[in-house]
């Protein structure tokens, strides 16, 4: 079984960067959410990062861009660049 079908249904995982090992789950996957808050000890206050593999799936979490917003993340994104946007609940 793959890891995407694994993290989809709701697996947490343990993920290799370039500098650190990072736990890993579906941001769409409430119950992985919360295990990974639980594992790490994390306040439920404290956000945590979501990643993304484009830009049409800011809708998912309901992120409207600018369209001169829209235009920067098209020219630096995918990069070597971390972009920070609000989001909700």
């Amino acid at each position: 079984m793959s890891t995407s079908v694994l993290l989809r249904g709701g697996a947490v995982g343990v993920l290799a960067t370039d500098t650190l090992y990072g736990l890993v789950a579906s941001a769409l996957h409430e119950g992985a959410v919360t295990h990974v808050y639980r594992l790490k000890r994390r306040s439920p206050k404290k956000p945590c990062i979501i990643l993304i593999a484009s830009l049409d799936d800011l809708a998912t979490f309901g992120i409207e861009l600018s369209p001169a917003m829209r235009e920067a993340l098209t020219r630096y994104w995918p990069g070597p660049t971390s972009i920070v946007l609000p989001c909700g609940p």
